[in-house]
């Protein structure tokens, strides 16, 4: 959206593009790279990429059919019914449109001449006197070579297999032993499924007072995938954030915040080895329904925090910040931010899924952080508990807990606010006499 054209009255005739840098040179080169100035991957849906269309497929099928008409013309008629075509002494069927017209720039005749004294030398069985095969024909006329002399062959009666040989049984002995083979590995195969049979029986019977836990897997309303945060997402963010600014007590500011701000804080953040992530819906088609382009479109937002400084006593705590946009509240858009949120905090916990997961390989290859707590805070009307009473089952089905709740802790929009508090704990173990690496 940074770039458009211009109109037919700004136009000159040529192809130009106005951008709002705002005399920034790297404005519309940052939307397409991330935090550390790398390049973004592709996007994830390719719905507007045309196809590939070769503009001289044509002249080729037609150069194909004229090369194939020429050699068809070349082609000869090989009798098969000729006296010297059926008996059983002929040579190999050699059609003569096979005997190359040049080799290496060379008659055929000339190369073989100079074939032996060439680099790499010719294989070691290679007769200097042998004749190449396209002068081995029976006739000038003929597509047949001359047949290959085959010597006999005679048994060794001093060697001592002749005469095991001799007490072999013939066909009838090749057959029992097959039969007797075939018997032995039928036998083998029913032992097989007898064996088999018997472990799914015990299996179903373990499987009978074990039964397995029910399908946890999460089924969004909408198609969204899951993807860290962007810089080219910051706009996106930043107007999400400021409709629960101006319009909820869910945000603590009075005045919206510029993407400034939103940068400073997704930076603060993911400096400190915590995630930040979006939800994308996959099937925004863009406006007036044409095809979507970049940037995608993001739907929702969540992060974790610091409580306090990493060198205080509360290093292992987070707070977690969670946000949807508006149009797609209740869609379980946040159940799938939640979920990844959580995967990515605490290496015990068993992600639902539900969704996709686009991330660059080496994502967080610079260590995760330990956390062990995961704080929410939920501000709520203190005349009106709708919110709670929806959001302290959906937060237990992840398991969190109640951990308090603050009386008239804020007032915002003509509101008295109380503040109710869950927590997460992770499969983390923290040994309490640990210090921290830069204590306060």
């Amino acid at each position: 959206k940074a770039m458009r054209p211009l109109t037919d009255e700004e136009s000159d005739g040529g192809v130009s593009f106005k951008s709002d840098s705002n005399g920034d040179p790297n404005h519309d080169i940052r939307k397409l790279t991330d935090w550390d100035g790398n390049w973004l991957p592709a996007p994830i849906e390719w719905e507007g990429r045309r196809g590939f269309s070769d503009r001289n497929f044509s002249s080729r099928v037609e150069g194909w059919i004229v090369k194939t008409e020429k050699a068809c013309r070349n082609l000869e008629i090989i009798d098969t019914s000729a006296p010297k075509f059926l008996a059983k002494d002929n040579g190999d069927v050699a059609p003569r449109v096979w005997i190359p017209q040049t080799i290496d720039a060379e008659s055929p005749g000339a190369f073989w001449r100079t074939y032996q004294s060439r680099a790499p030398p010719p294989m070691s069985d290679f007769d200097p006197d042998e004749l190449p095969w396209w002068e081995k024909y029976e006739s000038p006329t003929s597509n047949l070579l001359k047949s290959i002399e085959v010597p006999n062959a005679f048994l060794d009666r001093e060697d001592p297999t002749y005469s095991k040989a001799q007490q072999d049984d013939g066909a009838a002995g090749a057959i029992k032993r097959r039969e007797h083979l075939l018997k032995a590995k039928q036998a083998r195969a029913a032992a097989k499924t007898r064996r088999q049979l018997a472990e799914s029986k015990a299996a179903a019977k373990m499987y009978a007072d074990h039964p397995e836990p029910p399908d946890n897997t999460l089924h969004p309303k909408v198609n969204v995938f899951v993807r860290p945060a962007y810089p080219a997402d910051m706009e996106q963010v930043r107007d999400i954030y400021n409709h629960y600014v101006m319009h909820t007590i869910q945000a603590q500011e009075f005045e919206p915040r510029t993407r400034a701000n939103i940068v400073n804080r997704v930076t603060d953040i993911t400096s400190h080895g915590l995630p930040y992530i979006v939800a994308i819906d996959r099937s925004h088609k863009g406006p007036n329904g044409g095809l979507r382009h970049l940037p995608d479109r993001i739907v929702g937002f969540a992060n974790a925090d610091d409580y306090a400084s990493v060198g205080s006593m509360y290093r292992f705590t987070v707070e977690m910040e969670l946000y949807v946009h508006p149009d797609y509240s209740h869609k379980g858009v946040g159940s799938c931010l939640l979920d990844k949120l959580l995967d990515l905090l605490d290496n015990g916990y068993r992600a639902r899924g539900g969704y996709d997961w686009f991330a660059k390989p080496d994502y967080r290859s610079d260590g995760q952080r330990v956390v062990k707590t995961v704080n929410v805070q939920v501000p709520y009307d203190h005349n009106n508990n709708y919110v709670i009473e929806w959001i302290k089952p959906w937060l237990k089905n992840f398991g969190f807990r109640a951990a308090g709740d603050m009386r008239g802790m804020a007032y915002k929009n003509n509101t008295v606010i109380n503040v109710a508090i869950f927590q997460f704990a992770t499969s983390e173990y923290i040994d309490p006499r640990e210090r921290p690496t830069n204590p306060l």
